[in-house]
């Protein structure tokens, strides 16, 4: 179970004060003479908020911010987040309008989306681009990202992954969530949704279903090691900006079908009370889980929380030893994702695990055994007993 140390606990609130007198337009609100700048950088940088912390302290005069190297670093990530933001966009709508030439219909979802909402849209930090593409489009594109200089990372059936230097990162999904989703099924019609906006040569869907997916897209991540809170911000500045647009029947029946009724109210209280009033709460279980989640989880919530849904789906209490013995031999579909040519027949698995072994130790260095210890905590543990309250606080626990 993550805790935050008592330094950075005391710097949450401010930080969301900082961020919410951005999404405000409101002036940002004066430090505390005792306020730790470097424990406010720092929980700025590991929920990927540091360029929007810097935009709202840099409107309080020069004797009210952080000193030195430390205000350097923080204009360094504003400085960064701009020139990636220029070239990304630029990059995305060039890449848009050459697949829209070769008949291919893509539909940007996630941050490139919800940053139009933003007072500031650069100040939304991204790591990557992800489009929706039509399964039968494949090959054109990944013809058209390999002609633009780009080199296919990583691929399988629902995703191609491009990535060009310094920072061209792209994530093209021919489906909106992958088949081991439980909310699968309900987005496997997503094209029949799919609306055209022809000055962007680009596909969209209804401020409805974005809404339904931006909530099931969030949950997810919750549900698989934690989200921080720039997730959070995109619901309140997202539900703020589109609320008039919504048809609430339609939103509470379809919601239903994904069993987030009650998640949608827990995150909407959550998002307002961080971003539309002056004394956030970091106190409650949701909050404090959220915080220190830093942007995406922590690799032993989402180790416990693959234990919990294994125990769950089996029936059978959790192994360790098992769930281990999974991670060293990983399953034949994982191993596809890796080698194309492990596709042809499964008796080419044995082939293509030390193959897989050899790449991850000693082209991917990716041998650490700093989080080895979570494979052996059960789900009775004080760490599994803490996720299980977690989610039924969230509202989540009804689909585990």
């Amino acid at each position: 179970m993550v805790t935050a140390k008592p330094e950075y606990q005391k710097s949450f609130p401010y930080v969301l004060r900082l961020l919410a007198s951005v999404l405000n337009n409101t002036q940002p609100p004066k430090p505390n003479p005792d306020t730790d700048w470097a424990s406010v950088f720092l929980v700025s940088k590991l929920h990927s908020v540091a360029g929007m912390v810097y935009y709202a302290l840099s409107k309080l005069p020069s004797e009210l911010r952080p000193e030195g190297k430390l205000w350097e670093e923080f204009s360094a990530c504003y400085q960064e987040q701009l020139i990636y933001d220029t070239n990304i966009r630029l990059e995305t709508q060039r890449l848009i309008d050459i697949l829209y030439d070769k008949g291919v219909t893509v539909v940007p979802i996630k941050g490139y989306v919800i940053s139009n909402d933003y007072p500031v849209p650069a100040l939304r930090s991204m790591a990557d681009i992800d489009m929706i593409y039509q399964e039968q489009d494949s090959q054109i594109v990944s013809d058209v990202f390999c002609s633009e200089g780009y080199t296919l990372k990583s691929f399988d059936r629902e995703q191609l992954i491009f990535f060009k230097k310094p920072f061209h990162h792209y994530e093209m999904h021919s489906k909106l969530l992958p088949p081991t989703k439980v909310s699968y099924n309900y987005f496997s019609d997503f094209w029949d949704r799919v609306l055209m906006d022809e000055s962007s040569h680009t596909g969209y869907i209804s401020e409805n279903d974005s809404y339904i997916y931006m909530l099931e897209h969030l949950a997810k991540h919750l549900e698989s090691g934690g989200a921080g809170i720039r997730l959070i911000m995109d619901i309140y500045v997202y539900h703020r900006a589109h609320k008039d647009a919504f048809d609430e029947d339609y939103l509470t029946v379809e919601l239903n079908k994904l069993k987030l009724l009650e998640f949608r109210r827990v995150i909407e209280s959550l998002a307002y009370n961080w971003f539309f009033g002056d004394n956030p709460d970091t106190t409650t279980g949701v909050a404090d889980f959220i915080l220190c989640s830093c942007t995406f989880g922590t690799s032993g919530n989402s180790l416990m929380q693959m234990a919990i849904r294994s125990e769950s789906e089996s029936g059978k209490k959790f192994s360790p030893l098992f769930h281990l013995a999974k991670r060293v031999f990983p399953p034949y579909k994982f191993i596809c994702q890796r080698f194309a040519f492990a596709k042809k027949s499964p008796l080419l698995y044995p082939v293509f695990l030390p193959a897989y072994w050899f790449r991850r130790l000693f082209r991917e260095k990716n041998v650490s055994l700093r989080n080895a210890g979570y494979y052996f905590e059960g789900t009775d543990s004080q760490r599994g007993r803490y996720l299980k309250t977690i989610m039924k606080d969230f509202g989540l626990d009804s689909r585990i």
